[in-house]
């Protein structure tokens, strides 16, 4: 299968036009017929020799009626010219005993057209009979009778002219004239006889040569329903196995979509207990920071306040000393306060969610150089502390976003409390979120913020803002939070 692979790819890679791609290509399909289940390709194979056997055959028996329609043809007309060549020989006899019987010169019209008619005839039919021994002896039987009697006339008329009536009258009346015409119809009854045979044995064998090309097309339409009964065969075969690959892949998917599914949960799980896990060490670590080392400074700071009480007003570096060291407390205790607020807000803790809110927004962009515009609802009712510290990380994540890659200089707060939602809307004038590569740590901070808000069946919306900037709206449902 690897080989298949690389051997079409190194296929494609090729001039389409190329001699060398047309032979790959053919060597390529003669490989895949060779590669096909005996079953398949040996009754192609049987069946296209024999399709091709009896098109032929059926070629060879229309040729064949072909001919013998020609052959029949010309003994039809052969035929039709004997009959004419008969009449107008029997017209010439009958016009020359009127003008004897008569003497009346308007019969030998007739007999001058059908003496002068004859020789085209007997030319026609020597055309006609040159390819058959037998016909051709016939004709020139028939054409010397024909000169003899054309002779007898000839002379009759002759001395009818000259006056001899009686000499002429004798032969006919006692029909000693009849002779040469008798023998000439004899020998054409003989004639039409042979052709009437051979335009039987020629329609026999059309009927032949139509019955086989008959049989031929039954058997090429016969060919033709095996054909499609087996490619109909081969379709449902094949039918059935994509259905049983689609059913597989499809089973396949399942189980995939499954695994991703519970995957998902489980990380879905993980992230949200590690968030609650760092908030719980947070608290502890602010509480204890608190507690601890605000306690230690604040027995350094009332040490110093005694010492600094106790020291001499004359020894001015040692009060200079115990000042800087107060300062240096003062700082310490600043620090600790810092610390302490960003891992858990006090006011958060002791005031609420808006308390807390407004006073981190106008307090960090203060320093932030940032003009800060906020629209907090006071009082908040019933509102859960796991989702009060969501809603402060977001803000706080997100404003920590316009600091760092916004590039604004406005920023707005709006936080609601509808009748059955909590509404958090942040928005910036900076150079907009599609504008900014959102990519690392800022990438995570937004799935961060996502997972907080989806925890609460929330729905967390980052978009443009009208004209310029960026917003984002969080609304989360008061019944499942």
């Amino acid at each position: 299968m690897v080989k298949h692979c690389i051997y079409m790819a190194n296929i494609c890679n090729k001039d389409a036009t190329s001699p060398q791609l047309m032979l790959s290509r053919a060597l390529y399909a003669l490989q895949g017929l060779f590669n096909l289940s005996r079953s398949v390709w040996l009754p192609i194979v049987c069946t296209s020799i024999v399709a091709l056997s009896a098109f032929f055959f059926n070629e060879w028996s229309v040729r064949q009626l072909g001919k013998n329609t020609t052959q029949l043809t010309s003994l039809m007309s052969l035929q039709s010219e004997l009959i004419d060549f008969r009449a107008r020989l029997t017209e010439a006899e009958l016009s020359q005993q009127g003008y004897l019987l008569s003497n009346d010169p308007s019969y030998l019209e007739p007999y001058e057209r059908a003496i002068e008619s004859l020789p085209a005839i007997e030319t026609r039919l020597k055309e006609l009979a040159h390819s058959d021994a037998l016909f051709l002896n016939h004709v020139q039987k028939l054409d010397a009778l024909q000169n003899t009697k054309i002779s007898e006339l000839r002379a009759a008329v002759l001395l009818a002219q000259r006056g001899q009536v009686n000499s002429v009258l004798t032969p006919v009346r006692t029909g000693a004239g009849r002779i040469a015409i008798n023998a000439f119809l004899l020998e054409s009854s003989a004639f039409f006889k042979d052709i009437a045979q051979q335009i039987a044995a020629s329609k026999m064998q059309a009927r032949r040569y139509s019955q086989l090309s008959r049989f031929a097309f039954v058997a090429l339409t016969c060919l033709a329903l095996m054909l499609v009964f087996f490619a109909v065969r081969l379709l449902i075969r094949d039918y059935w196995r994509q259905n049983e690959k689609f059913s597989i892949q499809d089973n396949e998917r399942h189980r995939l979509e499954e695994v991703v599914k519970n995957r998902t949960v489980e990380l879905s799980s993980l992230t949200t207990y590690l968030q609650s896990v760092a908030e719980k060490e947070k608290s502890d670590l602010a509480h204890n920071l608190h507690d601890e080392l605000g306690g230690l400074l604040t027995v350094i700071k009332m040490d110093l306040a005694w010492l600094q009480g106790r020291a001499a007003a004359s020894d001015r570096d040692a009060i200079s000393k115990l000042d800087a060291i107060s300062s240096g407390v003062d700082a310490a205790m600043n620090v600790k306060r810092r610390v302490v607020e960003n891992l858990r807000p006090s006011l958060l803790a002791h005031f609420g969610l808006p308390t807390a809110l407004q006073a981190y927004f106008e307090e960090t962009c203060e320093k932030a150089k940032l003009q800060c515009v906020t629209a907090v609802t006071e009082e908040v009712e019933g509102l859960p502390d796991s989702l009060a510290i969501a809603l402060f990380r977001v803000s706080q994540e997100s404003l920590t976003n316009i600091i760092r890659h916004a590039r604004a200089k406005n920023v707005g707060l709006i936080f609601k409390v509808g009748s059955d939602n909590y509404s958090l809307e942040i928005t910036d004038d900076g150079v907009g979120i599609a504008t900014v590569k959102v990519e690392g740590d800022a990438s995570y901070g937004l799935a961060s913020m996502r997972h907080r808000i989806a925890n609460f069946n929330g729905k967390l919306e980052i978009s443009d803002n009208v004209p310029h900037g960026t917003r984002v709206y969080v609304v989360v449902p008061r019944s499942l939070a």
